[in-house]
């Protein structure tokens, strides 16, 4: 984040002013609440120092996750924030990190990486301008984040095709939207169509979010209304996983549960069958 800090301060007026604190990358593997700490001691000090400053917040992968949650636990600074922006941040829970650590035993990063944590996204993107980037390496993914796992509600939401996780801080793409990101921050409009109602029930599920080059396995269950179908797979190791494709067989949502929560895919399939079908 070093060098990205440098590329847009290059075009930054004189007086503004850049943090980009140096977690160290083998800390990256410990404890999670003591990089948080760490950010939220920097953050403290710079607020109390420019109280009437705005603040424009940028974190890539695992940073945005911290900065979440010290927002979450500090509305009083909202108001100050002038922009949010994250870079391949895996807010509905990294697959990797819960396949690694499925329950959350291990004093590693894997736990804090698993963790969803789309509600408070979604919260805080309702008071301050929001964007979520991510990285479309193989069609959906970057490499180690899946695409949809970025994704929640009231957040604008792109895409860049093409860029890897690692990349994707410095990606020319990702750079342009940020900048134009910060001409103009504002509240993403409210959208209320049936992909989004869709989305809105399967988030309070908690599923994993899967790779949705999975769907090749699938088989279609049934219709939902307005072109949408609902799929279902079962892998090899026995691990239930649902898909939703639009009219145009694009995937809208891949998620999986774990063999403890076996129960929440059946609990879906019904929830989706129950208030999206095509009979309802």
């Amino acid at each position: 984040m070093l060098r990205l800090a440098e590329v847009l301060q290059s075009e930054l007026p004189s007086d503004v002013i850049v943090s980009a604190p140096n977690l160290g990358w083998w800390r990256t593997w410990g404890e999670f609440t003591f990089l948080r700490q760490q950010v939220e001691s920097d953050a403290h000090a710079l607020i109390a120092q420019h109280s009437t400053a705005n603040i424009d917040i940028i974190g890539h992968s695992m940073g945005g996750l911290i900065w979440l949650e010290i927002l979450a636990d500090h509305p009083e600074w909202w108001g100050k924030v002038r922009s949010l922006v994250l870079l391949a941040s895996p807010v509905g829970g990294s697959d990797l990190g819960r396949i690694f650590d499925p329950l959350g035993w291990l004093p590693l990063i894997a736990r804090h990486l698993g963790k969803d944590r789309r509600a408070i996204a979604s919260k805080i993107a309702q008071h301050i301008p929001t964007l979520a980037i991510a990285g479309d390496w193989d069609r959906g993914s970057d490499g180690t984040v899946v695409v949809g796992c970025t994704r929640f509600l009231h957040a604008h939401w792109r895409v860049i095709k093409g860029a890897y996780h690692a990349q994707l801080r410095l990606h020319p793409e990702a750079i342009a939207l940020v900048r134009a990101f910060w001409q103009n921050p504002c509240l993403a409009e409210p959208v209320d169509n049936l992909e989004t109602q869709i989305l809105q029930y399967l988030y309070t599920l908690s599923l994993t979010d899967a790779h949705p080059r999975d769907l090749k396995f699938a088989s279609a269950i049934t219709n939902l209304r307005e072109g949408f179908t609902l799929w279902r797979w079962r892998s090899p190791l026995q691990v239930k996983h649902i898909f939703v494709t639009d009219c145009r067989g694009a995937v809208i949502y891949a998620g999986f549960a774990g063999w403890a929560d076996a129960h929440k895919i059946d609990l879906a399939i019904r929830g989706l069958v129950g208030n999206f079908g095509r009979n309802h």
